[in-house]
C-alpha cells in the first residue's frame, strides 16, 4: 500500500526558504497540520496535488477571476522571482521508497503552455514543470534536482494506480482522496439541473461526458449539413428548367465579354454568384440600347472635345488667330527683320569719331558717295598714323626733357652742378632765370607742331560726321517703319506646324464654312503681330465667339445618353456594331445563360441528393448511438446516486447530531428528457432543497459527508488510501467536530488521513480521538516550521 512519508517544499508560494513536511513523524501514519491561516496549510495540500496529479485544480476553478490577455511578470507560484521552485515527494509502496520531483527552473523552464499564449497564466502554470522520478530517500533532502529521470504524468499515474489501470489521477484524486469544501458547497449551491451536470465530476464520468458532448456536437453538426443541404435542394428544385437547349452564338466577336462566353462558369458556386450579375448586365445593355441617343451622343463627343481642347487651350486659340497669315517663310522674314534693326540699333550707337564699317558703307551709300567717303577716311587714317607717330616721339621728349629737368633741380639743391648752365647742352646762361625761361620756350615750340596735326584731323572728322548723319537719316527711317517681332510671338510662329492638323481638324470638324469661317475673318488677324499682348484681345474675342456660338451647336441632353460608357465598352463607339446587336439576340443570350446555369444545376442536384441520402443515413445511426451514450450516463447517475443515497444519508445523520428536522439529509435524482435534475431535502415530509433549511456550518457538514459517502462506496484503488482534507471545520461547532471525527475514525481507519486545522485547541482534540482509537495522529505546527526553517 502507498503511504505518503515526506514532502520538501522550497520558493513555492508562500514558502521562501526550503522546508520538509514529516507526514511519518513518530512513526505515525496520521498527521494533522495546525496554525493560523495564511502560513502555508494550503500550500502544503496543494505541493501534494501538484506532484500526484500535476493540475492546480483550484487554480483551474478559478481561472476566469482575471483577464488572460496580459503577460504577468512572473508565475503565481514562485515565491522569490528570479529563482527556482522545487517540490519533492517521498511515497513509500511495499518498502520500496521512491522520490516525485516537481521542478521549475527560472532560466529555462517555459512560462507559456502555448506558442501565441501569454506569459505566466496561473491556469497553465502547472505545465511550466518538469517532472522526475528517482528510487531511494537519500537525496530527498537535497535541492539539487537529478534530471536524468525526466518523466510525464502517464508514469505517475501507473505508479500509483498500476500499469492495467485505465483511468488517470486527475479524476480519481479529486473524488477519493482530495477533499476542498469549497468545491463541495459550491457544488450544494447549484441549481437543480447544474448538480445533475456536476454529477460527471463527482462521478467520474468527465471523459465520458465530453465524448458524449463531442458526439453530440458531430450529430448536430451533421443535422445542421443535412438541413442546409435539404434547403439548397429545394432552391435548386424550385428552379428547375425546362430543359430547352440553346446553341452558342459568340455577340461580341473582337472582345471578350464575360457573359458571351461558350462556358461563362467554372461550377456550380460561381454559376450561382455570377448568373444574377450577368442576367443583371444584359438587362443593363437591353434598357440602354432602348434609350441611347446616338446623335446626342456624338453631340456630347463633340460638345466635350471642343470645350475642353479648344476653347481652353491658349496654344490653340494663338495659332488659329494667325492661321489666315502663316506662311513657312515668316520665320526667315521675322529673323532678319530683327536682326537688321538689332545691326542698326548698333549703328546708331557708333560715335562720329568711328569709321563706318565697309558694308554699312556700300548699303547706304552710291557710287559716287562711297569714292567721297573712302577718301575722307584714307586721310583720317593717314593722319592718326602720323599723329600716332609723332605724338609719341613729342611725348616721349617732352617727358625726357621734364623727366632731366627735374634731376636737375634736384642736383643743384646738393650743389653739384652749375645753376647757369644748361643741364643738356652745358651751354651758359646769364642766370638760372633765363634758363627756365629757355627750356620753357623749347617745350611750347614742340608742342606747337603736333597741334597743326590735330587741327587737320579735326576738319577730317567734320567730314566723316557728314557721312555719319547720312547714314542715321536713312536708319530712323527704317525703324519708324519696322519694330522687332517679340520672341513670344515668334514662338507661337514656330509651334503653328505642331498644331496645324488640330487648327484645320478644328475648321473642319466645328467652324461651318459659310457662316462662321466668314465671321470669323474679322478676328483672325491679318498681320502679323509684334508681342503677344497684340494677341490677348483678339484672343478673348476668339473665345467668346467659339462659346457663344460654335459650342452652343453642340449642347446636349444627358438624359439621352446615360450608361453612354457601354457604348464604348460592347461597341467599340462604332453605330454599325450598336445596331448589329439586336434585342433578340440579347434574350438569347439570357436564355443560353439560363441553360448553362441549370446544366450545373442539375449536377449539383444529383450530387446533393446523394449526400442528403448518405448524411441521413449517418444521422439515423449517430443519433441512437449519441441517444443510447447520453441514457446511459443518466442512468448511471443515478445508479451512482441510488448507492450513496443510505451512506450519506447515515454520514451526513453522525456529523449534524443536533439537526432538530432530522437525522440525516435525503439525496433524490430526477431523469428528464437532457439532464439529471439533483435535490438534496432535510426530510421525507420537505421537498425543498437543504439550502433553505441549513447554516453555513451545516451546509459544510453535508458536503463532507456527500464526498466521504462517495469515497466510503466508490474507492476502488486499494493500494492508495488517503484522504487529504483541508480545514474541514472551518465553520463547524463542536458537536459537528466531534461526530466528524468519530465518522472518520470509525469508517476510515485503514487510510492516511492528513488533515489540517487553523485551530490548535482542535488540533489536539481530533489527535485524542484518533489516539482513543488506536489511530495514532502526529500534530504539526506550520507557523513554526515556516518560520523555523526561515530564521536557520
Amino acid at each position: 500500500m502507498i503511504r505518503i512519508k515526506k514532502l520538501l517544499i522550497n520558493n513555492f508560494k508562500g514558502v521562501k526558504n526550503h522546508i520538509i513536511i514529516d507526514f511519518q513523524k513518530n512513526g505515525n501514519v496520521n498527521h494533522i497540520l495546525s496554525g493560523p491561516n495564511g502560513y502555508g496549510k494550503t500550500t502544503i495540500f496543494e505541493a501534494l496535488e501538484l506532484c500526484i496529479t500535476g493540475q492546480f485544480e483550484r487554480v483551474k476553478t478559478f481561472k476566469e477571476v482575471q483577464s488572460n490577455n496580459k503577460n504577468r511578470n512572473k508565475p503565481f507560484f514562485q515565491n522569490t522571482d528570479g529563482q527556482n521552485v522545487l517540490i519533492k515527494l517521498l511515497i513509500e509502496n511495499d518498502g520500496i521508497e521512491t522520490v516525485i520531483t516537481k521542478y521549475y527552473n527560472d532560466d529555462t523552464s517555459p512560462n507559456r503552455a502555448r506558442e501565441r499564449g501569454r506569459e505566466n497564466l496561473p491556469h497553465e502554470s502547472h505545465d511550466f514543470f518538469s517532472t522526475y522520478i528517482s528510487v531511494g530517500s537519500d537525496d530527498f533532502e537535497s535541492i539539487e534536482v537529478d534530471r536524468y529521470n525526466l518523466v510525464d504524468q502517464v508514469e505517475i499515474n501507473r505508479l500509483f494506480l498500476g500499469s492495467d489501470v485505465k483511468a488517470a489521477l486527475d479524476s480519481i484524486y479529486y473524488l477519493f482522496n482530495y477533499i476542498q469544501q469549497e468545491n463541495s458547497i459550491r457544488f450544494l449551491k447549484q441549481k437543480e439541473d447544474e448538480k445533475g451536470e456536476s454529477l460527471g465530476f463527482l462521478f467520474g464520468v468527465e471523459q465520458e461526458e465530453f465524448e458524449q458532448s463531442r458526439l453530440k456536437e458531430i450529430v448536430e453538426k451533421f443535422s445542421n449539413q443535412q438541413t442546409a443541404i435539404n434547403n439548397e435542394i429545394v432552391q435548386l428544385e424550385s428552379a428547375q428548367s425546362d430543359g430547352e437547349s440553346f446553341e452558342f452564338q459568340n455577340l461580341f466577336n473582337t472582345k471578350e465579354i464575360a457573359f458571351d462566353k461558350q462556358d461563362p462558369f467554372g461550377n456550380l458556386l460561381e454559376a450561382q454568384a455570377l448568373f444574377p450579375k450577368y442576367i443583371e448586365d444584359i438587362d443593363q445593355l437591353v434598357e440602354f440600347k432602348s434609350n441611347f441617343d446616338i446623335e446626342e451622343y456624338y453631340k456630347s463627343l463633340n460638345f466635350i472635345d471642343f470645350n475642353n481642347n479648344v476653347i481652353t487651350d491658349e496654344s490653340l486659340l494663338n495659332s488659329l488667330l494667325i492661321s489666315h497669315i502663316y506662311d513657312p517663310s515668316l520665320i526667315d522674314q521675322i529673323t532678319s527683320k530683327n536682326a537688321t534693326i538689332t545691326k542698326y540699333n548698333k549703328l546708331l550707337e557708333l560715335k562720329e569719331e568711328q569709321i563706318i564699317p565697309n558694308d554699312s558703307v556700300v548699303e547706304f551709300f552710291d557710287e559716287e558717295q562711297r569714292v567721297k567717303y573712302e577718301l575722307v577716311e584714307k586721310q583720317i587714317v593717314a593722319i592718326n598714323k602720323d599723329l600716332g607717330e609723332i605724338g609719341l616721339i613729342m611725348s616721349n621728349l617732352v617727358s625726357a626733357n621734364e623727366t632731366v629737368w627735374t634731376h636737375y633741380q634736384d642736383a643743384l639743391k646738393i650743389k653739384k652742378l652749375s645753376e647757369k648752365n644748361c643741364p643738356l647742352c652745358n651751354s651758359p646762361f646769364k642766370d638760372l632765370k633765363e634758363l627756365s625761361d629757355s627750356y620753357i620756350l623749347q617745350i611750347d615750340r614742340i608742342k606747337k607742331f603736333n597741334q597743326e596735326k590735330i587741327d587737320e584731323k579735326q576738319r577730317l572728322l567734320e567730314s566723316l560726321k557728314i557721312f555719319h548723319d547720312a547714314i542715321k537719316i536713312q536708319i530712323n527711317e527704317y525703324l519708324k517703319l519696322n519694330s522687332p517681332t517679340n520672341d513670344s510671338v515668334i514662338s507661337i510662329i514656330r509651334n503653328y506646324p505642331n498644331l496645324q492638323p488640330n487648327i484645320e481638324r478644328i475648321k473642319n470638324n466645328y467652324l461651318l464654312p459659310d457662316i462662321e469661317i466668314g465671321a470669323l475673318d474679322d478676328i483672325f488677324l491679318s498681320r502679323l503681330p509684334l508681342d503677344i499682348i497684340d494677341l490677348d484681345v483678339k484672343r478673348i474675342e476668339l473665345r467668346q465667339y467659339l462659346e457663344n456660338v460654335v459650342l452652343i451647336r453642340y449642347s446636349y441632353d444627358n438624359q439621352k445618353i446615360q450608361n453612354k460608357e457601354l457604348f464604348s465598352l460592347y461597341f467599340d463607339n462604332e453605330l454599325e456594331k450598336f445596331n448589329n446587336i439586336s434585342f433578340d439576340l440579347l434574350d438569347q443570350k439570357k436564355k443560353y445563360l439560363n441553360y448553362k446555369f441549370h446544366i450545373l444545376s442539375n449536377v449539383r442536384l444529383a450530387f446533393l441528393r446523394g449526400r442528403f441520402d448518405k448524411l441521413t443515413n449517418i444521422l439515423s445511426r449517430l443519433s441512437s448511438i449519441n441517444e443510447r451514450v447520453f441514457e446511459t450516463i443518466k442512468t448511471h447517475k443515478v445508479e451512482m446516486i441510488e448507492k450513496i443515497k443510505i451512506p450519506f444519508f447515515i454520514y451526513s445523520g453522525k456529523i449534524l447530531q443536533n439537526y432538530q428536522q432530522g437525522f440525516g439529509i435525503f439525496i433524490d435524482i430526477s431523469p428528464t428528457n437532457n439532464r439529471n435534475n439533483v435535490v438534496l431535502k432535510t426530510g421525507k415530509d420537505s421537498d425543498h432543497d437543504v439550502v433553505f433549511h441549513l447554516s453555513a456550518g451545516q451546509m459544510a457538514v453535508v458536503a463532507l459527508a456527500f464526498c466521504l459517502s462517495l469515497n466510503k462506496v466508490y474507492n476502488t484503488n486499494e493500494n492508495f488510501k488517503l484522504l487529504a482534507i483541508d480545514d474541514p471545520i472551518q465553520t463547524m461547532d463542536n458537536l459537528n467536530v466531534h461526530s466528524f471525527i468519530e465518522l472518520l475514525r470509525n469508517e476510515f481507519s485503514d487510510y492516511q488521513i492528513i488533515m489540517s486545522t487553523h485551530d490548535d485547541f482542535i488540533s489536539r482534540y481530533m489527535s485524542y480521538k484518533f489516539e482513543k482509537y488506536n489511530m495514532k495522529a502526529t500534530i504539526q505546527n506550520v507557523q513554526n516550521l515556516v518560520l523555523e526553517q526561515t530564521f536557520n
